[in-house]
């Protein structure tokens, strides 16, 4: 999945829609990430959490490391590609 933000964008800027995954016997799912640029919540929305990491001039992507897991422990790495889109500084 890709998701893209603006550089710059604040703490807390929800980054698109939720993530999507889903379970073979279709139970409930959370998701969590490692990262120390983004955050997300269980039900899978990330969101900024390192303001200042967001700048196109110095890393234009990050490949955010989620990991979704099932209500019997059995999780599965999604990697989530977000791009990161410029603006003008002025």
């Amino acid at each position: 999945q890709s998701r893209s933000i603006a550089e710059n964008s604040p703490n807390g800027t929800l980054v698109g829609t939720l993530l999507s995954a889903s379970d073979p016997e279709r139970g409930p799912i959370t998701f969590t990430t490692s990262s120390s640029v983004f955050a997300i919540t269980p039900s899978g929305q990330l969101s900024v959490k390192n303001s200042s990491a967001l700048d196109f001039e110095t890393t234009k992507s990050f490949s955010v490391p989620d990991i979704v897991t099932d209500r019997s422990g059995l999780s599965s790495g999604m990697p989530v590609n977000v791009t990161v889109t410029d603006v003008a500084e002025g």
